[in-house]
């Protein structure tokens, strides 16, 4: 199983990706603290979409929904905790109009 790696990127973020992958040389101290926020950032949503707890909640999503086949959970579906259990990223399908 994978696990859920989807990151956001704001437009400075991007902004600061495309410099680089243009021309790293061009670049100031602000651009460097948004790339290194960014990179701590993905890292710590990658350590915690990875763990146990989080591969478990997506564990349990894919079986309760199984057994609709308009729903569907990705092996690396992002997970969000919050008080009461977790809310799981998941596909829904729905017919073109006719």
């Amino acid at each position: 199983m994978r696990d859920g790696m989807r990151h956001y990127v704001s437009p400075d973020e991007l902004d600061v990706l495309r410099r680089i992958e243009r021309d790293g040389d061009d670049l100031c101290d602000a651009d460097f603290w948004i790339f290194r926020s960014l990179v701590k950032r993905m890292d710590e949503e990658a350590q915690e979409q990875s763990s146990e707890e989080m591969r478990g909640a997506r564990i349990r999503a894919q079986y309760s929904v199984d057994s609709d086949d308009d729903t569907n959970v990705d092996d690396d579906a992002e997970v969000l905790k919050v008080e009461d259990g977790y809310w799981v990223q998941a596909w829904l399908w729905t017919p073109k109009d006719v």
